[in-house]
């Protein structure tokens, strides 16, 4: 569905009301391939999103669940542009297929908005105060007849036969009714009807022969043109072909995009705890998932500590750890590809299975701001050697067990990464105690709302002042 930013019409339509949608279908643990965002959107389970909801408190994520009765899910200018930022980066080669530029006024600076239509049509349209001796009621008509010594009216006569006999007798008569009269039989009524569109507006001075541009019937033939593909904004459309071309023109990230899949859906089933969980790889390849990620740095940060703010703040770390366990459960064999697939997509599940190392994850950040800034950065899930990993390496060439030693020095898990998974497994408690207390039909509220606020509340650097 296109958004368009200019309203090219005034139109009322008289609509039946929209039938309720049909539900969408709940899917099983599996693969999907191409999956419609709605879709995925409306899978009863937890994701990263939905844990970082639960963080901030039990209601918060009530709110946006599934479970809310008026969750409403509008269709955002930040949504439509997500999509499209993500076609430009994962998909570039169908960007132009389905998004094109929105077409603004400027783009049309010597055509007539819709105000100057309606001055335009007032100058074309006959007007009553431009006619000096002016006759304009068949009184008037009548009294100036009377006064050439004529009957005022004839047996029989009407308002039409009066104006001809008026004009017989002084062809110089500038009557209303006859002016009327022959510049609706060349042109149409001079009245609008009741409810006219602007485009209709428009097209009703060019009956009247009107050969400049117009707005609003330029924008029509464009979007015509234009066929299905979604128009954004030019500030937006704009970026969009910069952010491509920096992208493409960056090697050392472009090689990160080439032979995925891109928004692959992973439905799975946790399994200490038995929740259904989802997530929704930007793109998915044989070496694990990358994800665009854009940040702003107003503060002016050295770049990384930049990079590591926003992977902090943002809680990028609960979503990279809920991808990698994703993509783990497919390397593990656990699951299935569900829905229709390509021969190319299952050979890149056969290639995740065959791994023998886990799976890595990959964030491309990009500044806001017009700021060229875009880096690639592995994340570090171990500060060394992973045991299983000696166990998978057994039979494998040499070269590359001590590369990968290298890379994987002591075996211990990233801190951030214990970080992450003691908070996801105090989230799925958190889940899992809510539908013990509340279930799907009530609304879920904080369990302990009455306390007491004290040291403990509080950051540690800000209570030393060290912040």
């Amino acid at each position: 569905m296109g958004f368009h930013m200019t309203d090219t019409t005034d139109d009322v339509l008289e609509r039946e009301p929209d039938a309720a949608p049909e539900p969408i279908p709940q899917l099983g643990d599996g693969v999907y391939f191409d999956l419609p965002e709605d879709v995925y959107h409306a899978q009863h389970r937890l994701s990263s999103s939905g844990i970082q909801a639960l963080m901030a408190s039990e209601a918060d994520f009530w709110a946006g669940s599934w479970m809310n009765p008026d969750r409403k899910d509008n269709d955002t200018l930040a949504r439509q542009l997500g999509r499209a930022y993500h076609i430009a980066r994962l998909e570039p080669h169908h960007f132009p297929d389905l998004y094109c530029r929105e077409l603004t006024p400027e783009d049309r600076p010597d055509a007539l908005d819709s105000e100057g239509v309606k001055v335009a049509i007032k100058a074309a349209v006959p007007q009553k105060e431009d006619r000096p001796g002016l006759l304009a009621t068949d009184t008037d008509v009548k009294n100036t007849l009377a006064a050439m010594g004529h009957p005022k009216s004839i047996a029989g006569e009407n308002a039409a036969d009066r104006a001809e006999r008026l004009r017989n007798v002084n062809p110089e008569a500038v009557i209303w009714s006859v002016i009327k009269s022959e510049w609706e039989s060349e042109f149409g009524p001079m009245t609008a009807p009741a409810g006219e569109s602007r485009v209709d507006r428009a097209k009703r001075l060019v009956s009247y022969g009107y050969k400049g541009q117009i707005y609003d019937l330029e924008y029509t033939i464009w979007r015509e043109a234009m066929g299905e593909r979604e128009a954004l904004p030019p500030i937006y459309y704009d970026q969009i072909l910069r952010d491509m071309e920096l992208i493409q023109g960056n090697d050392d990230v472009a090689k990160h995009l080439k032979g995925g899949q891109s928004e692959v859906s992973v439905l799975w089933t946790e399994e200490d705890t038995g929740v259904p969980m989802k997530a929704r790889i930007d793109d998915l390849h044989e070496w694990g998932g990358a994800d665009f990620k854009t940040f702003d740095n107003q503060q002016k940060k050295p770049l990384r500590r930049a990079l590591a703010d926003a992977f902090r703040y943002n809680k990028y770390y609960i979503q990279a750890t809920v991808y990698r366990e994703a993509m783990e459960k497919i390397r593990g064999g656990n699951l299935n590809i569900g829905g229709a697939f390509t021969q190319e997509q299952a050979n890149l599940i056969g290639k995740i299975r065959a791994r023998a190392l886990p799976v890595g994850m990959r964030y491309i950040f990009q500044q806001k701001g017009g700021v060229p800034n875009l880096v690639s950065l592995e994340l570090e899930f171990y500060a060394g050697l992973d045991p299983s990993l000696r166990a998978a390496a057994a039979g494998a060439d040499p070269a590359r067990v001590e590369e990968v030693r290298a890379k994987y020095s002591s075996g211990n898990a990233s801190a951030w990464w214990r970080r992450a998974k003691i908070e996801i497994r105090e989230a799925l408690r958190l889940y899992i105690t809510c539908m013990e207390v509340f279930g799907e039909e009530k609304p879920w509220s904080t369990i302990y709302s009455d306390g007491t606020l004290g040291d403990d509340d509080f950051n540690s650097f800000w209570l030393d002042m060290k912040d």
